[in-house]
């Protein structure tokens, strides 16, 4: 998630969530990561993100979630000046870019929202 567009944000926990309950009673198991960086930061901040209780909502009722913040992205905010705290179910990472490179070569697939 790269945007801060509310509809973008919305539509991003919204295929998750399907994704997460159509897998739920299947036999293979699915891994879902929910990367942000850049503006798309914003969904994982305690203080600006529009959807802080769907996000707890749904790493309580999956245990195969994961929301990742990018920490270049928290960088570039804090040098601007931003003081950037986050949700408690966000872990951060090195890079986007180099946690989404990691996945596809681990043979994962690459969804954009």
């Amino acid at each position: 998630v790269s945007t801060a567009e509310s509809q973008r944000l919305d539509k991003a926990l919204s295929d998750a969530e399907e994704m997460l309950s159509s897998y739920k009673d299947r036999p293979e198991m699915v891994q879902l990561e929910v990367v942000a960086n850049a503006e798309g930061l914003s969904l994982l901040r305690s203080d600006t993100s529009p959807y802080p209780d769907r996000i707890k909502r749904l790493a309580q009722q999956f245990n195969n979630v994961s929301f990742l913040a990018c920490s270049r992205a928290i960088e570039k905010l804090r040098m601007r000046g931003i003081d950037v705290h986050l949700l408690p179910e966000a872990r951060v990472i090195p890079g986007a870019l180099e946690e989404i490179v990691d996945r596809l070569q681990e043979g994962w697939v690459y969804i954009r929202v």
